[in-house]
């Protein structure tokens, strides 16, 4: 079997596998709704956990150093050094076939979790080389981008984008492949990569019509509506010895359609978002000159950096609506929330910035079918829902805390005198006391520094913690507990890393959690204190 055959016979848990054999340390995490894998960015030799590996495309998204993605075994050859990029498919290949090679010389053996706790900084962002012109031009002697045939293109036909402004993003059609050929440009106005847009049944429902298809003939099919052009042909052909090369670019460095908005976001210091380029071309085709796209639900802090430099301090998330309806019951709604107004949270209002939706408002009539662009009811309805979004509170909104209670003077018989400061008191759990400790251990022949916690006589790691103070509830369903107030995020910190979590947030929403008493949400909160002035 060819290198494609086999990488196709493996699913998610074989390729974590694998990345473990390659002391990636990898770890699942839910991307865009997808199971994904992350792991250390040893493609650059990086020591953080900077990559993320989808099982369904191969493809492996570096978003720091390599700024871009790239397929697995295009990861292996950066990551080992390799001449050649078979050598890298042979090394996948060998692994399968359960030939051990040692890799403790090649790869780092510490976790920095900066990547995912990082916070928001205004910087400048690199520009995107663009590609030569007279390689532009080649391309385009291949393409079609007559009025005549931008008229009969489906963007045209049923989407309402007129043919000027189709020439005006340089839309093009690709007569050999039928496609569609979306540009990107940089702030410069050059081309930096090429997508096609595809008509075609996607590869996933071939393979769902045709299970037993043989693998060359489902490659003929798209694997997603937008894809980057192929840069060499033979590609197509799936010779074995053909890198697989494309017109692609490192999205989290670009923002569709941003060669055209900045000066209107300049003038208005107001920038909309949304996720796909035809929501761009329609919005500036009704008046609204000042959107983006970043080519995926959300963003990266890149683009907010770019939009800040072209004087945005106004930024409107316009989201396709990946959610039924607004409702606690919909986890769809729950993550579609939790993910804006997790951006807005993390950036704040450093420089005077604020963020808003333009969503769905389904009570005043302008509602949003599922999957909908917020531009797909027509301008009347879309002006409707950005009047709306400018008229909301931001996202996010500064904490104000409360003024200090006014305590008054002691009289003869009044108890209030023998108040304690409750936040420098000891802490306790349960009327017991509950402190932190650092403690050494000795793993692997390293000395390794922990923070447990000390409580009725047990010494123990969080985890172990949480198993001593809620054994019913916490061997029934792992963290099944629901944390009442401000515990809810401090035992989220409590309880370490990132997949951890992700999990709790998960069966939060699935299952009906028991309840934490007032006093234990209490004495967790004060815990969590006292660990934040350590």
């Amino acid at each position: 079997m060819t290198y494609e055959e086999t990488t196709a016979l493996l699913n998610g848990d074989d390729f974590f596998s694998f990345f473990e054999y390659m002391k990636a340390q990898p770890r699942w995490v839910n991307s865009a709704g997808k199971r994904s894998i992350q792991v250390l960015g040893l493609c650059h030799h990086g020591e953080n956990h900077s990559a993320l590996f989808d099982p369904t495309t191969l493809k492996v998204n570096c978003f720091s150093e390599c700024g871009g993605g790239m397929f697995l075994h295009t990861w292996v050859k950066r990551t080992l050094d390799l001449p050649d990029p078979d050598l890298a498919k042979q090394y996948i290949e060998d692994w399968i076939e359960g030939k051990q090679i040692d890799l403790s010389d090649r790869t780092p053996n510490q976790v920095d979790f900066s990547f995912h706790e990082r916070s928001f900084k205004l910087e400048h962002i690199e520009t995107v080389k663009g590609i030569p012109q007279h390689i532009i031009d080649e391309l385009y002697s291949k393409f079609d981008n007559t009025p005549e045939t931008l008229a009969k293109l489906r963007w045209h036909t049923e989407d309402g984008i007129s043919v000027e402004m189709l020439q005006k993003y340089q839309v093009a059609y690709f007569p050999k492949n039928g496609t569609i050929i979306l540009p990107h440009h940089n702030i410069n106005r050059e081309i930096v990569g090429l997508y096609e847009r595809s008509f075609r049944m996607l590869r996933k429902d071939f393979y769902k019509l045709y299970p037993g298809a043989p693998f060359h003939v489902a490659m003929w099919f798209p694997r997603a509506k937008y894809v980057p052009l192929v840069r060499e042909e033979k590609y197509r052909e799936m010779l074995p010895d053909e890198e697989k090369t494309s017109w692609s670019f490192a999205n989290s460095r670009n923002l569709y359609g941003l060669h055209i908005a900045a000066p209107y976001i300049k003038e208005s210091g107001e920038a909309i978002i949304f996720e796909g380029a035809k929501s761009v071309m329609l919005a500036h085709q009704w008046g609204i000159k000042n959107t983006v796209a970043s080519h995926t639900f959300g963003c990266h802090f890149n683009h907010i950096n770019m939009l800040y430099e072209c004087g945005a301090r106004k930024i409107y998330f316009a989201f396709d609506k990946q959610y039924q309806e607004q409702s606690e019951y919909d986890h769809d709604w729950y993550l579609y929330d939790k993910r804006t107004k997790g951006m807005a949270e993390k950036i704040r209002d450093i420089g005077g910035m604020e963020f808003r939706r333009i969503i769905d408002l389904p009570n005043t009539g302008v509602p949003l079918d599922h999957k909908d662009a917020p531009v797909d009811k027509g301008k009347e309805k879309f002006l409707a829902l950005y009047e709306a979004a400018k008229a909301s509170p931001p996202l996010w909104v500064p904490e104000v805390k409360p003024a200090a209670p006014q305590v008054p003077l002691p009289l003869e018989d009044d108890i209030s005198a023998a108040l304690e400061d409750e936040t420098a008191a000891e802490p306790t759990f349960r009327d017991l006391p509950i402190a932190w400790e650092n403690v050494t251990t000795e793993e692997n022949g390293k000395q390794r520094t922990g923070h447990w916690i000390v409580w009725n006589g047990n010494r123990s790691k969080r985890e172990e913690f949480f198993k001593l103070a809620f054994p019913d509830q916490y061997n029934k369903v792992k963290k099944r507990v629901k944390f009442l107030g401000q515990a809810a995020d401090d035992v989220l910190r409590l309880t370490g890393g990132q997949r951890t979590k992700l999990m709790y947030e998960i069966l939060a929403w699935k299952y009906g959690l028991e309840e934490v008493s007032e006093q234990d949400s209490f004495d967790l909160i004060r815990l969590c204190k006292r660990e934040t002035r350590r």
